[in-house]
C-alpha cells in the first residue's frame, strides 16, 4: 500500500495584490501579505499623514485652555482663595458638562489645594465667580451645565489655535 503525503507538493500560487489587482512578483505564503510595494508605501503614507485622533484633539485642546486660563488670572490670585494660581479650575466639571467644558466663563485660575483636595471648593468658587462675572452669567452657566456636545475636529483645532 502506497501512501499519499499530507500537503501536495505543488508550487506556491502567485498572488494578486488586493488593492490594485496587479500580479504579486513575489511568493507569499502569508494570507495577510497581499499587498505589493506600492501600495504598501501609500498605505505607510496614509498613516504617516493621519491627523491626531480625537481623545488626543481633546487633550491638546485642554491643555492650551487651561494654560491660557492660567496665565489671564495669574495676577488675580485662586478665584476660591486667593492663593497662588497652579491650575485652571471649572466650575462644572469637564465630564459633567461637556459643553461647557472650553468656556472661559466655566473655568478660572485655582491654586492646586482647591482644584485638587477640595474638589474646587465651589461654594467659594461661587460666590467669587458671581462677583467676576455677574449673576446672569452664572445662572447661563447652570442652565446650560447639562447640555451634550460632540466636539468636531474642526472645532477642536480651531480652539487650540485661538487659546495658544
Amino acid at each position: 500500500m502506497k501512501r499519499t503525503p499530507l500537503r501536495s507538493k505543488s508550487p506556491i500560487k502567485k498572488r494578486l495584490c488586493t488593492r490594485c489587482q496587479k500580479r504579486l512578483g513575489m511568493e507569499f505564503y502569508q494570507p495577510r501579505a497581499r499587498i505589493c510595494e506600492i501600495c504598501r508605501g501609500v498605505e505607510t503614507g496614509i498613516r504617516e499623514k493621519r491627523e491626531s485622533s480625537l481623545p488626543v484633539l481633546r487633550k491638546k485642546a485642554q491643555t492650551a485652555v487651561n494654560r491660557w486660563i492660567r496665565e489671564r488670572d495669574e495676577h488675580l490670585g485662586c478665584i476660591s482663595c486667593n492663593g497662588r494660581v497652579e491650575a485652571a479650575g471649572h466650575f462644572w466639571s469637564q465630564g459633567a458638562s461637556g459643553a461647557l467644558r472650553y468656556h472661559p466663563d466655566n473655568i478660572n485660575g485655582q491654586c492646586t489645594s482647591c482644584n485638587n483636595f477640595k474638589s474646587g471648593n465651589l461654594l467659594e468658587y461661587r460666590l467669587a465667580l458671581v462677583e467676576k462675572i455677574d449673576e446672569e452669567s452664572v445662572a447661563w452657566l447652570d442652565k446650560h451645565r447639562t447640555d451634550t456636545k460632540k466636539w468636531t475636529r474642526e472645532e477642536l483645532q480651531e480652539i487650540i489655535e485661538r487659546y495658544t
